[in-house]
């Protein structure tokens, strides 16, 4: 279809989200509703997507693809765990925004983190260890 943006965040929609790469979306705004299952890796073309708020049982990024076009990813309070997949790494010329606040990730952060675009991360209420990277971004200093 032509369709290019959804927004359908703050409803009561629940169930397992379907595969959407055949959408050919740019911006995806589903928070703030009731998805379970999975956040899997089928958000190949999106610049904007929005997740947060939602009760994904299985979500863990290890085989999560982040678009290399995509400026702001909000995940916060989907119930993630693990580490931050090396290939956000791939959004370094692009991200501006990463909320994944209010999970269970651990690990440490992604030092490609500290080097890209960002303007806004939020990883609070995680459980991060380590070191914080070497290249902070002047609001940490």
């Amino acid at each position: 279809g032509n369709m290019q943006i959804l927004y359908l965040d703050s409803n009561q929609f629940n169930g397992t989200l379907y595969n959407l790469t055949s959408c050919r979306l740019s911006y995806v705004h589903l928070q703030d509703n009731q998805f379970t299952g999975s956040i899997s890796n089928f958000y190949p073309t999106f610049y904007e997507l929005r997740l947060s708020n939602n009760l994904f049982t299985s979500s863990d990024l290890g085989s999560f693809t982040f678009s290399k076009m995509v400026t702001r990813i909000d995940l916060s309070n989907t119930n993630l765990t693990g580490p931050l997949p090396m290939s956000i790494c791939a959004t370094n010329t692009t991200l501006q925004s990463l909320y994944a606040s209010n999970n269970f990730l651990s690990g440490t952060i992604p030092s490609c983190l500290f080097a890209n675009k960002l303007k806004i991360l939020d990883l609070s209420y995680n459980n991060f260890t380590g070191m914080i990277p070497a290249k902070q971004p002047v609001s940490l200093l």
